[in-house]
């Protein structure tokens, strides 16, 4: 049985659009290198902050679903630890959405 789950990433603001495509690709990877499947994406694009986040008060918002890939247990912890390690990722929450 797949769990699902959502995420949202907070990506600092950059002049570059290919940098920020370069880290949306690598959080892509992350997530599918730890049994990850991504069966929705949607790039918001740049948006207004709330409020300023380590001096930044814009930046890309990403929105992710994903799920385990069958019969493979999803590593959530190790992909956090990596998704962390991404200097450009200002924030982000990875929910588990319920079963219907």
């Amino acid at each position: 049985m797949c769990q699902k789950y959502e995420a949202i990433f907070i990506i600092k603001e950059n002049k570059q659009e290919n940098k920020t495509r370069e880290i949306i690709n690598e959080i892509n990877s992350i997530i599918t290198n730890y049994n990850g499947e991504i069966y929705y994406k949607n790039e918001k694009g740049i948006c207004n902050l709330a409020y300023e986040i380590k001096g930044n008060k814009k930046a890309f918002f990403y929105y992710i679903d994903f799920k385990n890939i069958e019969n493979k247990e999803l590593e959530l912890g190790k992909i956090a630890i990596k998704l962390n390690t991404i200097e450009e990722i200002l924030k982000h929450i990875m929910l588990k959405l319920e079963d219907n």
